[in-house]
């Protein structure tokens, strides 16, 4: 009951965001479509189990998860909505429309179009050169990018990054008076299309759709924005390629059909997202058995693989059987799940309701930064949050604490306070633009 109760409020607090909040919920999209999963699958559990886990090899459930996972996620939820409301949103944008057609913005709206471009174009050449097209000659997605090519890893690595940042200079003209500018809705179309081709299902439709719209918020914050009826045609395109590449990769890649496929589809809709999570409550909130200086030290010391995400390594070793772990991290599998039981292994409970707090907020104001970066004009600004920002994401959809220890995080970090330093008072001189904005802190 307790379990059903968190979701229904989880869901009415979702509803009432997309309903009342609009762009508030444009701007952590992400994040709150991963949360809906982790929540949803989280009470399946509680409530259906004991079920069998395929990926765990036991049985699960039942129990009363949910609600402390809910509280995890009201955490980060209720600080995000609350610093990205509406009118702060709209208050982020500067009094008058004095960027309208800078010459600045746009020779980099130009640059980054026929780069992105000159990339897209290169990535297709790449797929095409090589012969295999994975939708057509049902090859596994996960198959194919052991031997993509090198352009391949790279929208792999940074897509994300990569449409957040043409998705903010779709819309930057839109913010100062102009219009919204569509080339990097083209960009956006073929990137989807690609993925599409290398056979691909939902995930980075969901994520690269996700951070594109990001800077739609401040737009939808204005009511400056239209839905035009080559938009509404693209988003239909766009739900019908996911459609199919869902129906493709089950039933034609990989064979299933009749109940094996209903039971596929109940394992990965409502049982993987949370198996960890739940495995994680057991043993550390119902039992008390943690050991935070041992998860420590494999987290950022003696991993399986330090060059991936050593939280999911620590959580399929505790898991499963040491070796069998070993072995599928080996062959490139990794599970879902991450956020938040990885913080109960190092923190224990009530340990880690403090530290997700502070998370919340840290999240809040990065997401503020980089909106308000975006908003007056700070492309340098706009660039680091955007990177910064990101590495959080991977925090939340996987539980990655290891790009802590990274040298790479750190000279973003770095870049975006050096940033925030200048490039107001840039402006401020008439280096960058010809008006006075607030700095972006």
């Amino acid at each position: 009951m307790f379990s059903l109760l968190s979701l229904s409020v989880f869901v009415i607090l979702f509803g009432a965001l997309a309903l009342r909040r609009t762009a508030t919920t444009a701007a952590f999209l992400f994040i709150l479509l991963s949360f809906l999963s982790r929540i949803l699958a989280g009470t399946y559990i509680d409530v259906a189990g004991p079920l069998y886990a395929e990926e765990l090899f036991a049985d699960i459930g039942s129990g009363n998860s949910t609600p402390l996972l809910l509280l995890c996620l009201l955490l980060i939820v209720l600080p995000v909505a609350w610093v990205l409301s509406p009118s702060r949103l709209a208050r982020m944008l500067p009094l008058r429309h004095s960027l309208s057609k800078p010459r600045f913005a746009k020779a980099i709206a130009d640059l980054v179009f026929w780069l992105s471009l000159a990339f897209t174009l290169a990535l297709f050449f790449q797929l095409l050169s090589g012969g295999v097209i994975p939708l057509f000659q049902q090859i596994e997605r996960y198959d194919f990018n052991q031997d993509a090519g090198a352009l391949h890893g790279v929208l792999l690595e940074h897509g994300n990054v990569f449409a957040l940042l043409i998705g903010g200079l779709c819309v930057f003209p839109r913010l100062h008076g102009g219009k919204i500018d569509w080339r990097f809705c083209l960009i956006l179309l073929l990137w989807l299309s690609y993925y599409f081709l290398t056979g691909h299902r939902f995930s980075p439709f969901y994520s690269l759709g996700s951070f594109f719209l990001m800077p739609f918020s401040l737009v939808i914050a204005q009511r400056r924005i239209r839905i035009s009826p080559i938009a509404l045609l693209a988003a239909m395109s766009i739900f019908a390629m996911v459609g199919y590449a869902l129906f493709n990769s089950y039933t034609e890649v990989r064979g299933f059909e009749g109940d094996t496929l209903l039971f596929k589809l109940e394992q990965r809709i409502l049982v993987q997202p949370a198996e960890l999570w739940w495995v994680t409550f057991e043993r550390v909130v119902v039992n008390g058995q943690w050991d935070g200086l041992s998860a420590a030290h494999f987290l950022f010391v003696a991993p399986f693989e330090a060059g991936r995400n050593t939280t999911i390594q620590f959580l399929m070793m505790r898991a499963l059987d040491l070796n069998y772990a070993w072995s599928v991290i080996q062959g490139g599998g990794q599970y879902a799940g991450g956020y938040p039981e990885i913080l109960f292994e190092l923190l224990g409970f009530p340990g880690a309701l403090p530290a997700i707090s502070v998370i919340g907020l840290v999240t809040a104001g990065i997401l503020h930064i980089l909106l308000t970066s975006l908003a007056r004009g700070y492309f340098v600004c706009f660039l680091f949050s955007s990177y910064v920002y990101y590495a959080l994401t991977i925090f939340y959809i996987g539980g990655m604490l290891n790009f802590l220890v990274a040298w790479t995080f750190w000279v973003k970090v770095s870049g975006l306070m050096l940033a925030m330093l200048l490039e107001p008072r840039l402006h401020r001189i008439n280096i960058l633009s010809k008006t006075a904005h607030a700095p972006c802190r």
